[in-house]
């Protein structure tokens, strides 16, 4: 399994790292997320060879969320 972590501008409150986790988990090949709004961080765990950092960008901003980038973790 692979972890990434996606950078978020906008997350302020519990409700929003909900949100985010919630919408990252449907996403294929996701296993996992642990969204932190006070880091503005989501630690995202996958299926290796599974990375659509396309997808996790696109679903990040129609939550409202501004994806200011991906790293491995």
């Amino acid at each position: 399994m692979a972890e990434a972590m996606a950078t978020i501008e906008g997350m302020h409150c519990e409700g929003c790292e909900q949100r985010v986790e919630k919408r990252l988990s449907t996403l294929d090949g996701v296993r996992s997320v642990d969204a932190d709004h006070e880091a503005g961080t989501a630690k995202v765990r996958f299926v290796t060879g599974q990375e659509d950092i396309e997808a996790i960008q696109q679903a990040i901003e129609d939550l409202g969320f501004a994806f200011e980038g991906i790293e491995d973790s």
